[in-house]
């Protein structure tokens, strides 16, 4: 089956496609009052007022770089939008940011598991020198030995300390 409007469509959609930069079109009238229709910004000494047509964000680009004469009829600032590389530096930044408060934060996390840890074998160890059982200890020579009553004490006091500054 032959559709005979295909064609003209099919060339009025490519035709409107490939006209999508035809609107980012200047229009200005310089000195002589000659009128310019051009894809390139007017020089800069045509006065604003003497720009008929510009792209939309053109407009308010050529409204902040016109001369304090010529910014009286112009319509409110409009506020700079950042360059590409200004989004750069601030994704950079805020990358940069982020990278040293996830380091923080696991060292955090890592210093308050160590914590955990001590305080548990500090409590484990406590519960082992009260119960009076007999403990050994490898001396520098790796020999056993036996804890004494005055061994006992002082690491029983090393311990409570320990403990009280787990709670």
């Amino acid at each position: 089956m032959k559709l005979p409007h295909a064609r003209p469509a099919i060339a009025l959609i490519l035709g409107l496609a490939f006209s999508a930069g035809a609107w980012a079109q200047y229009v200005w009238i310089d000195a002589n009052n000659v009128r310019h229709y051009s894809d390139r910004p007017p020089p800069s000494d045509v006065p604003q007022k003497r720009i008929l047509k510009a792209p939309p964000s053109a407009a308010a680009l050529q409204a902040a770089d016109a001369p304090a004469s010529d910014k009286q009829s112009v319509a409110p600032k409009v506020p700079a939008v950042p360059t590409l590389a200004e989004k750069n530096v601030e994704f950079q930044k805020r990358r940069t940011e982020a990278a040293e408060k996830e380091k923080k934060d696991a060292e955090t996390a890592r210093s308050a598991s160590e914590r955990k840890t001590i305080c548990e074998r500090a409590r484990s160890n406590a519960l082992a020198l009260e119960s009076g059982e007999r403990l050994t200890r490898a001396d520098a020579n790796g020999q056993r030995a036996d804890l004494t009553d005055a061994q006992r004490a002082q690491e029983l006091a090393e311990v409570r300390k320990i403990n009280t500054e787990c709670k």
